[in-house]
């Protein structure tokens, strides 16, 4: 499994950790499991989810909320105490956002 993360997903009492080789899931707490990103340039997003933020694809916002769209295909929601964080750190809208703003 070790390959560059992609994200964290606390799952039960679990952590599913995401990479570009496969997912797994550990016994561990979430912020222990960030803690041992090895400095992985990412950020927390939701209370259960981290992201790496190379692997973040675009930023969609749909009826107040914002979902970011990952490498995988997966979709990861960032609750409103992690959204002025998650804008400012400048990640491109989807596609359907690019297309109505102009």
């Amino acid at each position: 499994m070790r390959a560059p993360l992609i994200r964290l997903a606390v799952n039960d009492h679990y952590v599913d950790v995401v990479t570009e080789a496969g997912q797994t899931s550990l016994l561990i707490r979430l912020a222990d499991a960030i803690a041992e990103t090895e400095g992985a340039p990412g950020l927390q997003v939701h209370r259960s989810h981290w992201v790496a933020r190379e692997a973040v694809r675009a930023m969609r916002k749909e009826k107040g909320r914002v979902f970011l769209e990952m490498s995988d295909g997966e979709e990861v929601p960032v609750s409103r105490t992690y959204q002025p964080r998650v804008e400012a750190a400048g990640f491109p809208p989807s596609g359907a956002e690019r297309m109505a703003a102009q």
